[in-house]
């Protein structure tokens, strides 16, 4: 069973349950915390699905450029229920991080469109 099937399943079966909690030390030393259910998981990544599908097809490489979080989890999470490959990186506005990025977007091939 792949991690989409599973999300689909228990958005399904257990759609108030809570899923993920990402708890934030930067916003607050006591830690925030934001929790999604498996619905919103499932409902997220769908609606990730549609924005990756306007730039990219099944097979085609996705950088996910997104801050620790929920919204990097659901990112990746849609990039599976696209069936695109995830190219996780920093986000270019960290500190030391641009560089790292220039340096792997050229081998990351995006389709000509």
């Amino acid at each position: 069973m792949t991690i989409v099937e599973l999300v689909r399943r228990w958005a399904a079966e257990k759609p108030d349950a809570p899923a993920y909690t990402f708890v934030d030390y930067q916003a607050d030393r006591n830690g925030t915390r934001e929790t999604l259910t498996w619905s919103e998981v499932d409902r997220r990544a769908r609606a990730a699905v549609a924005a990756i599908r306007r730039y990219a097809e099944p097979g085609d490489r996705v950088a996910i450029l997104a801050p620790q979080g929920l919204d990097y989890l659901v990112a990746l999470l849609g990039s599976c229920y696209a069936r695109t490959i995830a190219v996780p990186l920093f986000s270019p506005e960290l500190p030391g991080h641009q560089s790292r990025l220039r340096s792997r977007s050229p081998t990351a091939h995006p389709p000509a469109r």
